[in-house]
């Protein structure tokens, strides 16, 4: 709202400060620096499309390699959640197509955003941790550092290590 002719003022008109804060108001709303959270899930859906695209077309370390570099993007401006959705989807891509290597990479990075997250370990923590576990080829020598890594962060008590990992 504008007014150009201060007669107007307090002529069922808003006061002058409230216009500029008013205005003010707006300006912050439209120009914030945070997205909204659909917003945020739906570019991070994207992301992952594309890079579930690159994969498809063969394009592994490329694909590892962007993944790393958006995970730490989000990472940065913490918000760990993105960083782990973006890494468990392109390295459980990349366990499909047989790329245990770069997928190991991510894996570990995986746990390594959750620590930086420094959230105790969750249920749905666990589950997607081992949701890229079962998808390792036993063969894979990334997969044993992946296990030793997974298994410091969820801290087994057990000496013999936890029954459900």
């Amino acid at each position: 709202m504008h007014v150009t002719n201060p007669a107007q003022i307090g002529l069922g008109f808003l006061p002058l400060h409230d216009i500029a804060h008013n205005q003010l108001s707006d300006s912050v709303r439209s120009h914030s620096s945070q997205p909204s959270l659909p917003k945020m899930a739906d570019k991070v859906s994207k992301i992952v499309a594309r890079l579930q695209t690159r994969i498809s077309e063969g394009q592994f370390y490329e694909a590892q390699q962007q993944a790393r570099v958006v995970a730490a993007r989000h990472v940065k401006a913490h918000n760990h959640a993105a960083a782990v959705d973006v890494l468990a989807s392109v390295a459980q891509s990349l366990l499909r197509a047989g790329q245990g290597a770069s997928a190991g990479d991510l894996c570990i990075a995986l746990v390594d955003v959750y620590r930086a997250a420094e959230e105790p370990p969750s249920p749905q923590s666990r589950d997607r941790l081992l949701g890229c576990l079962r998808l390792f080829d036993p063969a894979e020598p990334t997969r044993r550092k992946y296990i030793n890594e997974m298994v410091q962060y969820v801290g087994c008590p057990c000496p013999f290590g936890c029954y459900d990992l």
